[in-house]
């Protein structure tokens, strides 16, 4: 009797054992739930932030364009740096910059009458940006040809280029698309990491084939290779940063009086170079960090001026860092 008593008690305290083992885990799946679903609800939230602050830079934009017309200046209302704005639970850093002040690399081909063609200025552009990387002629006809045939939408690999790629022992075809972001160019072949921290701040993929337009007023120092790419009979890049470092001090009224400045006597500076540079901004980009909580959430959106001088968004990225 003795020992039936043992063995149920034996019995009692397992199963009491095996009920606590199933609570703490039903404990612990309980409060998982509850922290997955506290963070759903604070990413739900960040992203409306996001979305507040696209608005609020669009109407920057919007306003300082109503106020200054016919240019954009690092006084402009949009171009003031980062602005913070606090929040329950956290902060909203957003900076709205000069979205076409770069490289589109979209612009390597162009649409014709005759279909799509390599745009002969805009490589001609490209390979002079690679010269001033100190990246010698072979290694910079490589680059340049890999790039216009992963954009292109034929399947004739340039001299230097290549329509396949390998990929796990095998050769597959390239996109044959412009490309959403400079991003994509790591799967380029020869885009190694190192190559593109260099390159990557003068290069954007703009949504459309055109080459971008430099505003004078809002160039940095640090992008003074996109203007030594426009032309062969350009001063050299201390000169043009040198000039970039120190612009008049309410910025340039029109690019004819920036090409007619000291730096420039008695160099033909073509037209055409001319209209590669203006003292509007059409392309805007909008960076925006979200911190809530322990939580950080970030995001870039791409915004274009249409006529009218209505913003509107082209593009919006979720997760690059401010």
């Amino acid at each position: 009797m003795a020992s039936q008593r043992g063995a149920v008690l034996i019995i009692v305290l397992a199963m009491l054992a095996l009920l606590m083992t199933i609570a703490v885990g039903l404990g612990d799946r309980v409060r998982f739930a509850v922290r997955m679903t506290q963070n759903q609800a604070t990413g739900d939230q960040a992203f409306w932030y996001l979305l507040s602050a696209e608005q609020l830079a669009a109407a920057a934009i919007e306003t300082s364009v109503r106020v200054e017309p016919a240019r954009a200046t690092r006084r402009s209302l949009w171009a003031l740096g980062t602005r913070s704005l606090p929040v329950e639970r956290g902060i909203v850093d957003a900076r709205i910059g000069d979205g076409g002040n770069c490289f589109n690399v979209n612009s390597l081909v162009q649409q014709d009458d005759d279909g799509e063609q390599l745009n002969p200025v805009a490589y001609r552009e490209y390979l002079r940006l690679l010269a001033g990387l100190n990246i010698v002629g072979a290694a910079r006809a490589a680059l340049a040809d890999s790039l216009v045939d992963w954009i292109d939408h034929n399947d004739i690999p340039r001299p230097f280029g290549a329509e396949t790629v390998a990929r796990a022992g095998t050769h597959i075809p390239v996109p044959n698309a412009l490309l959403g972001a400079t991003d994509s160019m790591a799967y380029i072949p020869g885009y190694t990491a190192e190559l593109l921290e260099q390159l990557q701040p003068l290069l954007c993929a703009l949504p459309d084939a055109q080459p971008s337009t430099l505003n004078i007023n809002l160039l940095t120092p640090a992008q003074a290779p996109l203007l030594a790419m426009l032309g062969e009979d350009l001063p050299d890049l201390a000169t043009l940063e040198h000039l970039l470092a120190a612009p008049p001090g309410d910025g340039f009224n029109n690019v004819d009086e920036f090409w007619q400045g000291a730096v420039f006597n008695g160099r033909q500076i073509d037209e055409d170079i001319r209209r590669r540079t203006a003292v509007k901004t059409t392309y805007f980009q909008v960076t925006t960090q979200v911190r809530l909580d322990d939580q950080v959430y970030a995001g870039t959106a791409l915004l274009k001026l249409r006529n009218g001088n209505r913003v509107e968004l082209l593009r919006r990225t979720l997760g690059e860092a401010l």
